[in-house]
């Protein structure tokens, strides 16, 4: 995922990303989102949930992790995560036409608290 795509470039009508691009730090994440924009053709679309920074302090209670770069962490398991705030993915997508970035709270399914909190993200380019 953080080599370049063996597609030319606006090969695809969209793309579409499920909280996949937040395992890396910030020059792979700058990496990833421009590869996206490479491969998008005009006119197309990005679609993608990352992690919210709002989700940093309700993952930490269960997962502690040391930061490794600002809000991009370590968990104690070895798993690294990032986290996007609304300012981040707005410069990460400065290239695109239209952005359009809604923050989603995840409840817990069984006691309705706040569980998870993301960012649902379309970009046309």
């Amino acid at each position: 995922m953080t080599q370049r795509l063996s597609f030319p470039d606006g090969d695809f009508d969209a793309v579409m990303s499920k909280v996949a691009m937040h395992m890396f730090p910030d020059a792979v994440t700058r990496a990833l989102f421009a590869e996206v924009g490479r491969v998008v053709r005009p006119g197309g679309l990005f679609v993608f949930h990352v992690n919210a920074l709002e989700d940093r302090p309700l993952r930490a209670r269960a997962l502690p992790a040391r930061e490794l770069e600002p809000d991009y962490v370590a968990e104690e398991s070895g798993q690294t995560m990032h986290f996007f705030s609304e300012a981040y993915l707005r410069e990460l997508l400065a290239d695109w036409q239209e952005v359009h970035l809604v923050p989603v709270p995840v409840p817990h399914r069984r006691t309705g608290e706040l569980y998870k909190q993301v960012w649902r993200g379309i970009a046309r380019r």
